[in-house]
């Protein structure tokens, strides 16, 4: 039974990092609705990528149907699903990856679900996307009883029979609280493979990466790259340190995207546009310079404070854009920062006077 108050995930949209529009990417073969945001972009083959607000969607068509990569927002599902109907002429939608469980990339799981798509993701993502909506489903009903007693106070009840009454009611919306049918049904603790419109399609854990549950997804027949945010096309990207990224681990997994691509790979990324391998490898490149820098000036006892204004740190990648996005040049030297003095704190110099 669906619950009887919204607890949708398009609530994610205040913890998400990455809901940004990409406007670059040209309108072909876009959804037509209105003043619609969405863009529908044919990358070879039954491939496609959406783009709109939020992360990038990966579509593939084919005769068994259709698998889809990210959702977005809730809002905009109604414009997605149309545009992949159009683009599929009307195959059922019958599997939805999640590459990981922010917002911006999975607010429009329960639209999805309800058109019969199956949700697959890493076993983190589940986790954490039930944990979120079961947080926000307790301070729900946790307001619920306190306006539920005060309303039977203010209506001649005794304080003793408002809580009773109060109790009664949320006991009723615990029972018909359903998050479960929003978060991934088929999960993974590594990899995972699919055998589907006559592809065969890898589902590759990256460790700690953009955060502790991302997947890379890799069409090896098309020899196309669903990367998720664990790589972000010319900007600094979003270490989510809090729900388990790392630095070294978005390295590793730009490693990993460089080892299984070559110079025909089309590659797309969590936001900007289609990319390719020289893509990957010039923010590979990126972020090696910039946590040798950070961590070279943090052990000869500079504070971050003295770090940021350097110019062999921040500037050189600013001056290609790094620095335009999201994520500000600031924020994320402060990551790099942070990860050399984890892994540094006993070996570092005496902070200079």
């Amino acid at each position: 039974m669906r619950k009887i108050f919204s607890l949708t995930l398009a609530l994610l949209m205040t913890t998400c990092f990455f809901a940004q529009e990409d406007k670059k990417d040209g309108d072909k073969g876009d959804n037509k609705r209105g003043n619609s945001i969405v863009r529908n972009i044919k990358i070879k083959d039954n491939m496609y990528m959406i783009t709109g607000r939020g992360g990038n969607i990966g579509v593939n068509t084919g005769e068994n149907g259709v698998l889809v990569i990210d959702s977005q927002f809730a809002e905009l599902s109604p414009d997605i699903i149309a545009s992949i109907k159009r683009v599929s002429n009307d195959k059922p939608i019958q599997f939805l990856v999640n590459t990981h469980h922010h917002g911006d990339h999975v607010g429009g799981n329960e639209n999805f679900s309800k058109e019969g798509a199956i949700i697959y993701a890493h076993d983190n993502v589940r986790y954490r996307i039930l944990k979120k909506e079961q947080e926000k489903a307790e301070k729900e009903i946790d307001k619920a009883y306190d306006e539920s007693v005060k309303k039977g106070v203010g209506e001649s009840m005794s304080q003793e029979e408002a809580e009773m009454n109060a109790k009664r009611g949320v006991e009723r919306m615990q029972e018909s609280l359903d998050i479960d049918y929003i978060s991934p049904m088929i999960t993974y603790s590594e990899n995972s493979t699919m055998y589907y419109n006559g592809q065969k399609i890898m589902l590759l854990h990256l460790h700690k990466a953009h955060t502790d549950g991302d997947t890379m997804i890799f069409f090896t027949d098309s020899n196309v790259i669903h990367t998720g945010d664990a790589y972000i096309k010319g900007k600094y990207p979003f270490v989510d340190v809090k729900n388990g990224g790392s630095v070294e681990g978005y390295i590793n997994g730009l490693q990993k995207i460089m080892a299984l691509s070559d110079e025909d790979t089309q590659i797309i990324p969590g936001h900007g546009t289609l990319a390719t391998r020289a893509d990957v490898e010039e923010t590979l490149k990126m972020m090696k310079y910039l946590k040798d820098r950070v961590a070279y000036y943090y052990l000869t006892g500079k504070t971050l404070e003295e770090i940021l204004p350097l110019e062999d740190v921040g500037k050189i990648y600013d001056d290609k854009g790094f620095g335009g996005g999201f994520i500000s040049t600031e924020s994320f030297i402060t990551v790099l920062y942070n990860a050399a003095a984890k892994k540094y704190k006993n070996k570092r110099a005496k902070p200079q006077k």
